[in-house]
């Protein structure tokens, strides 16, 4: 992930130490730098977390970075996987469980609405809550959602233009 895309990450709840460590480090490892950003980075994982967090926020500042509201954090997450599946650097289920996971911190938002009845679908194929007579047509019935869920990646990043 690039920073922006640890930012999105963090926006939604993954805000540990470790992220925001993480999140320091690919900034600096972009260019980003600010001295704020250089401390984070820095800091071990067991110190206080309301330090970690107030050096974070001020190098935010620092640099006059606005984190994004909570929708456009799911988008640039979204497209992040979608891109990882569509250019089979992640496997569909692996993507598709990966964006179940950024939209279902909101059920009422239409990207849980547009992701997650194929994540279920997948999932009941996948582990054999559904089941096909033989074994050939479980298999197929999986390469079937597997289309679906990359067809939904493309129609998704179409339609917002990512």
């Amino acid at each position: 992930m690039n920073f922006q895309q640890k930012l999105a990450h963090i926006v939604l709840g993954h805000n540990s130490n470790s992220d925001l460590i993480k999140a320091a480090e690919v900034g600096l490892e972009e260019g980003v730098h600010s001295i704020s950003l250089a401390i984070t980075a820095g800091i071990s994982e067991n110190e206080n977390s309301l330090v970690l967090k107030e050096y974070f926020e001020k190098a935010l500042k620092e640099l006059a970075i606005k984190l994004p509201n909570q929708e456009e954090a799911m988008i640039t997450l979204i497209s992040y996987y979608s891109d990882k599946v569509l250019k089979h650097d992640l496997g569909v289920f692996e993507g598709i469980t990966k964006i179940y996971e950024v939209v279902s911190n909101d059920c009422n938002s239409q990207h849980w609405s547009d992701f997650a009845g194929h994540y279920h679908e997948h999932d009941e194929l996948v582990n054999n809550w559904i089941r096909a007579e033989t074994q050939e047509k479980q298999k197929e019935w999986i390469r079937e959602s597997e289309k679906a869920i990359i067809a939904e990646l493309q129609n998704w990043k179409e339609k917002y233009k990512i």
